[in-house]
């Protein structure tokens, strides 16, 4: 609700002076604004104008935002989420013809497991992306810069700028524009785009969900043979509240873990990428966008 009247508070300045009748033209392309109402070249630019300088440390207020909104708020929505679709997915299953086990199908707790951290892990990810990016765009929170700084192939994950040959890794520009959400406009110029945005994070969200597959997925494995009952060379498990619960806990972790871990993966990276370019003027001085 919070970001919502962000997003409300963030977007009253641009219909107020889409609408103001005042003669200067440097006025309105200040303001990212043509005097129609339209947006002009400047508009995404001056955004930046609004972007908090980097921290050299976690403040009080990004700790909040990191562990507290997105951590447990990440925890309490993902845990009750998979509440809700492991109650949908199996209160109604027939035990006898279609029981609830472990490793084999049709209903198998192994394979849920595996598939709902795969699908997290790059939901969370890219919900991280849009948000974290959008509110350090609109300066509600600050980029933090690190004193360790990723050094060799950290530097391409981290979508910053191969310093020993000075080239630029696709997606090093400051914000939302470190490979943006490609729109229509610019998938019909370049339709190449599209790919392009999912191999770079596909990538990435691959490389995580290896590590984070193979810290979870087998304890998972472990506690539900603890709860199961002993069938043959499998375990069997009733429609409720084994796999209900069972869900409610990964996906609480997962949420707990992960939310934190992406927000301050952009946030760091912002921090890096703003020190590598020469942005203090945009950030300190709104006219400098304009020139």
């Amino acid at each position: 609700m919070a970001r919502f009247s962000e997003w409300l508070r963030g977007t009253a300045p641009a219909e107020s002076e889409s609408h103001s009748e005042e003669p200067e033209v440097n006025h309105s392309v200040s303001s990212g604004v043509h005097p129609t109402g339209s947006s002009n070249q400047h508009g995404p630019r001056h955004e930046l104008a609004h972007r908090q300088l980097p921290t050299t440390g976690l403040t009080a207020y990004q700790v909040l935002y990191v562990f507290v909104l997105d951590g447990i708020g990440g925890a309490v929505l993902s845990g009750g989420i998979n509440f809700a679709i492991a109650y949908a997915m199996y209160a109604t299953q027939d035990p006898t013809t279609r029981p609830i086990r472990l490793f084999h199908f049709p209903n198998t707790l192994a394979g849920d497991a595996a598939v709902t951290i795969i699908l997290q892990c790059i939901i969370t990810w890219s919900i991280e992306y849009i948000l974290v990016n959008r509110d350090v765009a609109r300066g509600t929170v600050a980029p933090v810069r690190f004193s360790w700084e990723p050094t060799g192939h950290l530097r391409w994950f981290f979508f910053l700028e191969d310093r020993s040959t000075r080239q630029s890794c696709p997606g090093t520009e400051t914000g939302m524009t470190a490979f943006p959400l490609p729109t229509s406009l610019r998938l019909r110029k370049q339709p190449y785009v599209l790919v392009s945005f999912v191999v770079a994070h596909g990538t990435r969200v691959f490389a995580i969900i290896l590590i984070v597959f193979v810290l979870t997925w087998g304890p998972c494995i472990g506690a539900l043979t603890a709860v199961g009952r002993r069938s043959g060379n499998d375990w069997v498990f009733e429609r409720v509240w084994a796999p209900q619960v069972f869900k409610l806990v990964l996906g609480a972790v997962l949420g707990l873990f992960t939310t934190p871990l992406f927000a301050l993966f952009w946030l760091a990276r912002e921090g890096w990428q703003t020190e590598n370019e020469d942005t203090e003027p945009i950030l300190q001085d709104g006219a400098a966008v304009t020139s």
